[in-house]
């Protein structure tokens, strides 16, 4: 039976966010490899806790019996890193009046320009624990990022009473704990933001919730991999590379960059059906 072979020539035009504004963006530069839980500042580089709460560094260069390895950690929780082999986790969420919340924030590699568009986001995972005593009891859904141009600090372990420049939206329940799910925002910057803090900054008793599970943590604790910020009204175009022929039903990979955040569009757009397929 003859074989249909396509021959693909388009240039792929692309929003091109230029840089990733936020340093170590996948948690793999650290100073030092976590040796058990509790450990966020002075080991994951750049990055730093926005009160006295306490994140969790976890990499795949710990020991499996320090709970803070990858892909196994937290004492029964599993999930790959998404990018590399590390990522962060914190907790957003306590039950019953516990308002202990936990924070990341980085300095930005430049500071935001007056009236630009930039797009902010991340990517999330819910802890799921193979018993009872493990992984995460509740979903919430108002992920917030609070835009400073200098450091911030909270000198308290409860929830930062700031309200976020931007945050997703109610009723979207971040309950997924098999794959990673996307929160990015669109933001127009005011022209002097340097630092991004991430987190929940609802108190407890007006988070919104479900529960997902009989854990009996009673929190609600997130896996964080791979933030950015990019400058969002740039578009340039990428040539796609030489001429390549491929049989009906094979697939390649063509002239798409890694970094997280692109929008595409196939150019010349004549006879296709949707020029946006990345």
């Amino acid at each position: 039976m003859k074989k249909i072979v396509f021959i693909l020539f388009f240039l792929i035009s692309f929003v091109a966010k230029n840089q990733n504004l936020v340093p170590n963006p996948s948690f793999e530069q650290f100073y030092t490899c976590p040796t058990g839980l509790s450990q966020f500042d002075g080991y994951v580089k750049q990055w730093y806790s926005a009160n006295t709460a306490t994140p969790n560094y976890l990499n795949r260069c710990a020991l499996v019996s320090t709970f803070a390895s990858v892909p196994n950690n937290l004492n029964g929780c599993f999930q790959n890193a998404r990018t590399g082999n590390a990522y962060s986790v914190f907790e957003t969420y306590g039950y019953s009046g516990d308002d202990t919340k936990e924070y990341i924030s980085i300095t930005l590699s430049d500071t935001l320009k007056l009236n630009k568009k930039y797009i902010i986001g991340f990517y999330l995972s819910l802890t799921n624990g193979n018993d009872i005593n493990s992984g995460s009891t509740y979903a919430i859904d108002r992920m917030g990022v609070y835009l400073t141009d200098t450091i911030f600090h909270f000198a308290q372990p409860f929830t930062i009473p700031v309200n976020p420049q931007v945050e997703s939206p109610a009723g979207l329940f971040f309950k997924d704990t098999l794959n990673w799910m996307l929160c990015s925002f669109e933001y127009i910057a005011q022209g002097n933001e340097k630092c991004i803090t991430i987190g929940n900054f609802h108190f407890s008793d007006s988070t919104n919730n479900i529960q997902v599970s009989n854990s009996i943590r009673y929190t609600a604790v997130y896996y964080i991999d791979d933030v950015f910020v990019y400058a969002a009204d740039e578009v340039q175009t990428a040539e796609a590379g030489n001429n390549i022929t491929i049989c009906k039903g094979d697939s390649i990979k063509i002239g798409m960059p890694t970094d997280t955040g692109y929008t595409y569009q196939w150019l010349p757009a004549t006879g296709l059906s949707n020029d946006t397929i990345g």
